[in-house]
Formats: C-alpha cells, structure tokens, sequence
C-alpha cells in the first residue's frame, strides 16, 4: 500500500469517526474529508489551514472531543485511533510541504499522547 493510499484511508476513517462520535465536526469536515484527492499538493493547499489545525475550533482541537453518540463503550479507543490518523496526515502534510507552524505542534501533542498511552 503506497503512503497516499494509506493517507486516503485515514482520510476516510478521519470522517468516519466524526460521523460516528462528533456530528458537530462531521458536519463541518466531511465533505473535504471525503473529497478525492490525486496530488499531493491538492491534499496539502485544502488541509494546510487553521480551520484544521489552527487553535479553539479547529478540527485538531476539537475534532472527537466531546462523544456524542450512544455508542460510548469503544470511544476511548475510537478517540486514539482518530489521534493516530491525525498525526499520520500531518506528517504527511508536512512531508509535502505543508507550513502551517500549528500543524507540526499538533502532530507533536498527537504523538505525545500515543507514546503516554492515553
């Protein structure tokens, strides 16, 4: 599996998440989240943005914050698995030239809590 299609996957599952635990984000990402993508560089100009990695209101900051679905028994891990996605495509990101300096901060807190275990 190439990188971009690993990246497709968490992309997906990034929405499908949403769609599952925060209908408020789902709401406001899916679309782009859905969306295909075939160049980097398209991946890059809709997703290198504060709306995704920016502070208060950002996916990054709140995106599977608040469980809202019935479901709650597989949320924590549900919540890590959209960490570890998230780190996956900021790295990605920043690999192809994304520069937004929140990026990169997010995707260290990310990898920070993987490595804690939470």
């Amino acid at each position: 599996m190439s990188l971009d299609q690993a990246i497709a996957q968490d992309l997906t599952a990034i929405a499908d998440l949403l769609d599952k635990y925060d209908r408020h984000s789902a709401a406001r990402f899916s679309e782009r989240l859905r969306a295909p993508y075939f160049e980097a560089s398209a991946l890059v100009a809709t997703f290198d943005t504060n709306e995704f990695w920016g502070g208060p209101g950002s996916l990054a900051d709140q995106g599977m914050c608040v469980q809202e679905s019935a479901n709650s028994g597989d949320f924590p891990e549900a919540r890590r698995d959209y960490w570890n996605r998230m780190a996956h495509l900021g790295e990605y990101l920043a690999e192809h030239g994304a520069h937004n300096p929140r990026l990169r901060s997010w995707v260290s807190v990310f990898q920070q809590w993987r490595r804690q275990g939470l």
